[in-house]
């Protein structure tokens, strides 16, 4: 453990952090560590321990972990698949090259771990869909301990949470008549009115959507990673076609795409291939290749493959700092990562 923050600081950071997750349910930890020996990567050792512990919500993904290797110095900050949207790899490095950075150059270690933890919960909590989605997702998976009531606490939970769905539906929500919004829960709207002039706004005709669409949302369009509708408000554009329209996203499939730093788009895909299989008691290599479906990114890393009879947690309990326990993965809700983040050095 590298005791580089203050006992203030590290009391501020627990606290903000634990408050941010019983409000939005995101999961962030903070971690501290001398160096990551044996890992080929202060990378790697970050994305292996948010998989290790599983930071985030299973079922949303929602968690985040911000390291430092002192002797490396190195910062790392790993976003769950469902966080890589709101934060794109550029914002996060703009993060850490602006807020922790600077700090961490005046050797003022603490300063610069807080003040970076502060800007990610900050970015976070710009988004208001996100905010909100998420802070309904906490609620409706309050757990039920009692045996007895199990059954009857499902379905009261089941007919709750579809009655909010329902809702959510139906009720009309406020755009602007130009601009763009993206929605990560899987609903889709059914109504919109035009938050400038409080007009009924009007669906946009799939095809005639497709001139208002970039290059990058065309794409992730046609693989099924974001739904795209357009809204029209007719009395602040009544002009045909529109010269404006209000561009909604729906991301349908945040697991199995990733955030190109290019397209700032669901265009990426990741695909594995093995390069030395793992046996009982050596470790195997594989190759794991992002490339974008749009542009010309395109990045290959190798990690290693753990040993199939391997149980051990690779230094995992390092000293960390959090809205839960972090000596295990029980702290935390089971959430999964493809990498997405940024990292830099000081």
């Amino acid at each position: 453990m590298a005791n580089i923050l203050t006992s203030e600081d590290k009391s501020t950071i627990n606290e903000i952090l634990t408050e941010y997750e019983k409000k939005t349910g995101t999961e962030i930890a903070v971690v501290t560590v001398e160096d990551t020996s044996p890992s080929l990567t202060p990378r790697y050792f970050a994305t292996q321990l948010f998989k290790y512990w599983g930071i985030g919500k299973k079922s949303v993904n929602n968690g985040i972990l911000l390291l430092v290797s002192q002797a490396e110095r190195k910062v790392e900050i790993i976003t769950g698949y469902g966080i890589e949207a709101i934060l794109p790899n550029n914002k996060v490095k703009q993060i850490i090259d602006s807020k922790i950075i600077p700090s961490f150059k005046q050797h003022h270690f603490s300063e610069g771990t807080l003040i970076g933890t502060q800007a990610l919960i900050q970015a976070l909590s710009e988004d208001k869909t996100f905010t909100a989605v998420h802070a309904t997702i906490k609620i409706w998976g309050k757990p039920i301990h009692h045996p007895e009531y199990t059954f009857f606490g499902l379905l009261g939970g089941l007919v709750i949470a579809f009655s909010c769905i329902i809702a959510l539906a139906l009720r009309p929500i406020r755009l602007a008549p130009n601009g763009k919004s993206r929605i990560y829960d899987g609903t889709i709207d059914g109504a919109a009115t035009c938050s400038e002039c409080g007009q009924s706004m009007e669906k946009v005709d799939p095809q005639s959507l497709i001139s208002y669409l970039n290059p990058p949302e065309q794409v992730a369009q046609e693989l099924r990673s974001v739904r795209f509708d357009g809204w029209r408000c007719p009395k602040c554009h009544p002009e045909i076609p529109p010269t404006a329209i209000h561009i909604r996203a729906y991301v349908l499939n945040y697991r199995k795409f990733l955030n190109c730093p290019n397209c700032q788009e669901l265009t990426v895909q990741r695909r594995y291939k093995t390069i030395k299989p793992a046996t009982i008691s050596k470790k195997g290599e594989e190759s794991v290749t992002e490339k974008c479906n749009c542009c010309s990114y395109s990045h290959t890393t190798i990690q290693v493959i753990p040993s199939r009879g391997s149980n051990d947690s690779n230094g995992y309990t390092d000293g960390g700092t959090g809205g839960g326990s972090y000596g295990d993965s029980g702290g935390f809700g089971g959430g999964d990562c493809g990498g997405g983040g940024a990292g830099g050095g000081w």
